[in-house]
């Protein structure tokens, strides 16, 4: 690693309790905003206390979501959004089956990740749960479904 990248490197390391902290914090707010009723579903976590470097959600339409977000300044992450990276990796050349693991491509097919960055304030939570609320009330008023419940794929796959 160059000197100036170990610099950088070594200056966040000295923060990271912070960096937990806040994201923490910003994952609490996510929790208690979105994740009650229809809204939305996480994936899972089963460790409360992790600092998530990416929060992800599932929705129908992630695409979507994605651009209505954009056009309000604001990025949505497409992380994990491919069973297998790069996008376009021919599966044949690294022996995936599609269809071999079908909770991972539907979660592939639905993700969406939230911002958790450590300069986040709560206000700046507050504008993603404000925009992602808007997105859903939009889709409902078309009369589309919130989210169709995602249902976790029993004994199918490698799991996740």
């Amino acid at each position: 690693m160059p000197n100036a990248l170990a610099e950088l490197a070594l200056g966040q390391l000295d923060r990271l309790e912070e960096f937990e902290k806040k994201r923490k914090e910003i994952i609490g707010i996510y929790q208690r905003e979105l994740m009650t009723g229809r809204i939305l579903k996480q994936v899972q976590n089963d460790d409360k206390n992790v600092p998530l470097l990416r929060y992800s959600i599932l929705v129908e339409n992630p695409d979507e979501l994605r651009k209505f977000a954009k056009k309000r300044d604001i990025i949505l992450g497409n992380w994990y959004s491919n069973v297998i990276d790069p996008k376009g990796t021919d599966f044949g050349k690294i022996g995936y089956q599609k269809g071999s693991c079908p909770a991972a491509e539907e979660i592939a097919g639905k993700i969406v990740n939230l911002p958790t960055y450590p300069r986040m304030s709560q206000k700046d939570a507050m504008m993603v749960v404000g925009i992602i609320k808007e997105y859903f009330n939009d889709v409902a008023s078309q009369g589309h479904p919130l989210l169709k419940p995602f249902a976790k794929a029993q004994g199918q796959g490698r799991g996740l």
